[in-house]
This record gives C-alpha cells, sequence and structure tokens, in this order.
C-alpha cells in the first residue's frame, strides 16, 4: 500500500510539474506574442496588422516588408498600388505611380491588405486568406504563357466551387467531380497546380473522384461548425476564381489597358536603365524579369551598363521565354514546370 501511494504521489507531482510547465510556457508565448505586436505598431502597423503577422510570420523581420511604410507615395488613405490587366500579355501587374515603380507581383503590402480583407468578407482565417491567395499563384504563374488554356480552366474551376458555394453544399449533383472526365482533365487538371486548389477550396480526393463534403447531421454540432468552416473557404475561393474570370484580378480591382495597339513590342520596362535602345523587351515566362540582350552595353561601351544574356525559346511554344538564371535552373532539374 505504501508503494501504492508512494507511485500516485509522484504522477501527482509529474502532474503539477506539466501544468505548471505549461502555464509558463503559455506565458512566454503571450509575452512573444506582446513584444512581436508592439515591434510591428512602433514600424508603423496598425493592431489589426501586427495581429495577423503575428500568425502569418516567424518573425519581425519577415513581416516587416508587408507593412505599408511612409515612403510608399500613400496619399492619405488612398492606396497608391493599383493592380492592372495588360491585354497584351493577358496577365495582371502592379504600379506604384508615386514611386515609378511596376512589376508582375502583387506587392508585399498589398497581399497584406488582401488577406485581411478576405478576413473580414468571408469570415475565414488570415492564414487561410494567405493559402488560398498562394494556391491561385501556383496556377497562374507556371501557365502565363498559354493564358488561352489557363483563363478556360479558372473559369471551369470557378463554376466548380461556385456551383457548391451557391447553393450552399445542398445539391449532391455539385459535389462529385469525375477525374476520368476528359473535357475536365483537358481543361482543369492540365493545369498545374488546379487539383491542389480545389482542394484547398475544400474538395477531398478519392480513388476517381473529388468530393466536397455532404453536410452532417444537424445535431452533431462540432461537424456542422467544420463544415461551415469548410464552406467558407470555399466561397473565398469561388469569388477569387469569380474575379480572376472576369479579369479583376487578385484584388477584384484591376483595371483592364489595352496595350496591344500597333506592332510595335512595347515593353513596361522600356527607356529604364539597361533597356533605353533595346527595341524588342522580352520578359522570362517563369521570373517575368526582362531580357537584356545587350543593345544597352553596345551603343553605350559603359563597365557599368549591365551585360547582355541568352534568351531560351520554346521550340513548341514561342511565348514561352527563360532568361539564363531560369534556364540554368531547368537544365539542372530545379525548374521550372513546364510539360511541353
Amino acid at each position: 500500500f505504501d508503494s501504492a501511494r508512494e507511485n500516485d504521489e509522484a504522477i501527482h507531482r509529474v502532474g503539477s510539474m506539466a501544468d505548471a510547465i505549461e502555464e509558463r510556457m503559455a506565458a512566454l508565448r503571450l509575452a512573444g506574442k506582446e513584444r512581436f505586436i508592439e515591434r510591428l505598431v512602433a514600424a508603423g502597423a496598425v493592431h489589426d496588422e501586427a495581429e495577423a503577422c503575428w500568425k502569418l510570420f516567424g518573425s519581425v523581420e519577415e513581416a516587416l516588408p508587408y507593412l505599408n511604410t511612409p515612403d510608399d507615395g500613400r496619399t492619405g488613405y488612398k492606396n497608391p498600388w493599383q493592380e492592372y490587366y495588360s491585354l497584351r500579355y493577358q496577365r495582371f501587374y502592379y504600379c506604384n505611380d508615386a514611386l515609378g515603380y511596376n512589376s508582375w507581383d502583387m506587392p508585399p503590402c498589398m497581399q497584406l491588405a488582401e488577406w485581411l480583407l478576405d478576413t473580414g468578407l468571408y469570415g475565414v482565417d488570415v492564414t487561410v486568406a494567405r493559402d488560398a491567395y498562394a494556391a491561385l499563384r501556383a496556377v497562374t504563374e507556371p501557365s502565363w504563357h498559354r493564358a488561352d488554356a489557363l483563363w478556360r480552366g479558372i473559369e471551369v474551376m470557378s463554376k466548380v466551387v461556385g456551383n457548391v458555394t451557391g447553393c450552399g453544399n445542398s445539391l449532391e449533383k455539385y459535389r462529385v467531380i469525375k477525374l476520368d472526365n476528359a473535357k475536365l482533365k483537358e481543361g482543369v487538371l492540365s493545369l498545374p497546380g488546379a487539383e491542389a486548389l480545389l482542394q484547398a477550396a475544400g474538395f477531398v480526393k478519392g480513388q476517381t473522384t473529388l468530393s466536397f463534403p455532404a453536410p452532417p447531421a444537424a445535431q452533431d454540432g462540432l461537424a456542422a461548425a467544420e463544415h461551415a468552416r469548410t464552406l467558407r473557404t470555399a466561397g473565398l475561393f469561388a469569388a477569387k476564381l469569380q474575379q480572376l474570370s472576369a479579369r479583376k484580378g487578385f484584388t477584384g480591382g484591376a483595371k483592364e489597358v489595352n496595350d496591344t495597339a500597333g506592332t510595335s513590342f512595347a515593353s513596361k520596362h522600356s527607356g529604364k536603365p539597361g533597356f533605353k535602345y533595346q527595341q524588342v523587351i522580352i520578359e522570362c515566362s517563369l521570373c517575368a524579369r526582362p531580357i537584356n540582350d545587350g543593345t544597352d552595353r553596345l551603343r553605350i561601351k559603359s563597365h557599368d551598363t549591365p551585360r547582355g544574356e541568352f534568351r531560351y525559346e520554346c521550340q513548341t511554344c514561342p511565348t514561352f521565354n527563360l532568361c539564363e538564371s531560369c534556364w540554368d535552373r531547368h537544365t539542372s532539374g530545379q525548374g521550372p514546370i513546364h510539360e511541353r
């Protein structure tokens, strides 16, 4: 009996120590979070931004590029960044006229602003909004060079996810996608990242299908709450796919730019350092960096002018081009993904 009593007391002491350790760890996490938020607020973030960054990033340094800064050209509450849709390239790009800067990639400060907006609009966690953006980018980025196929696939996915959310997941016929459907395989699943996007939107992969979970029994409160979260996530994906399908971009406010007039190869990089004399400027299909053909260095004959580089054009898809860096990664087996 004494031995049993001693064992019980030892177990009790171990349990008490574990509880104390857990309480201490919780206190340290809370203190770390408070310091994290304080540093971001001191750097100019509002409290909601700082709270979101605590969930999204592992350090203050990682979060700082996602904050608006005083020197980004902001006037009052007006965001200096604008999203545009290029008819020539059939893709989106981003400009800050105050800074004279543009890019194919959405700047980090716009990304965070969109994630916070989506959190409020669709009732999802900011990490879900971030992951949805990543899933959409994983579909669009490898396929800008074949825009027609990309846009057809996005339109189909928009309908597939939108059908589920539009009826509140009440109709069984919208829940199941057959993987052996020829049109679906060719139009959607052939796009890199498309199947992963549908799974991120809530579809579950089986042997021959992708299926959206059916609503649980009304009396199962926990399952009902989980289903509601899944449906909200699907609603976010449906809205974003609809925005892209309508060429309104990742923000929903992209402005269309008709840059198809004439036969010239006018580029947004024209006139910039290294590209003052180059007539035809082609961007790398993977990293979107302009490929310098060395014209400026030949004309200016200055040692600090960027050197030219080789451009690698796909023999099957002439609109797919790689710069030297991406070509080196491709030949070393590190990418890019280009099935042709």
